[in-house]
């Protein structure tokens, strides 16, 4: 009961900060070009700016809060559970360039949040183990059998599928894993 009440005050805290990211996404073109200093990548710079607010920063504490209720990823080397809500979380989920998309495109607010809380603080379904190769394979006869593994091509859907946050993947400004899935922490 106690790790459903924590994750219910993440979200809250989340729809605080995705509210929040949708007021600044109006200005941050304007801030962009006020402070040459930063980035000026508009996605990049409302990252950093939400991660830094009070509600950012109340968000994270709830998310760390949520996963250690939840054992999730409790062993890290930071000293808590979860991941943290930084900049670099909502850059590189592609949550910050959802905020600053035209607002016509955007759509699946419940399930962004739903998706972020579940990144930070532990995933909602089994976890699987996956080992990603960046080549150019073309398997003629299907997937094959290699050790134990099974080595498959998979299409864009399958890859938006198993990315951390499928409501956001268009968003994403690069190919990136998570450290902690890369190295299997």
């Amino acid at each position: 009961m106690a790790g459903m009440n924590e994750f219910a005050a993440l979200l809250q805290a989340l729809r605080a900060v995705i509210a929040q990211g949708l007021v600044l996404s109006n200005d941050v073109e304007k801030l962009v070009s006020a402070d040459s200093s930063q980035s000026r990548d508009p996605a990049r710079r409302l990252a950093d700016l939400l991660a830094s607010t009070e509600g950012g920063i109340t968000a994270d504490k709830r998310a760390a809060a949520a996963a250690k209720a939840a054992g999730y990823a409790s062993g890290t080397r930071r000293g808590r559970a979860g991941r943290q809500l930084d900049g670099d979380a909502l850059y590189d989920t592609g949550v910050a360039g959802w905020l600053v998309a035209d607002a016509n495109l955007r759509s699946g607010e419940d399930e962004v949040i739903d998706g972020l809380a579940h990144y930070l603080a532990g995933p909602h379904e089994p976890i699987w183990r996956y080992l990603g190769i960046d080549a150019d394979l073309h398997l003629l006869d299907g997937p094959i059998d290699v050790a134990g593994w099974e080595l498959v091509v998979m299409d864009k859907a399958e890859l938006v599928a198993i990315s951390p946050l499928p409501g956001t993947s268009t968003y994403v400004p690069r190919p990136t894993w998570d450290p902690q899935t890369r190295w299997a922490r």
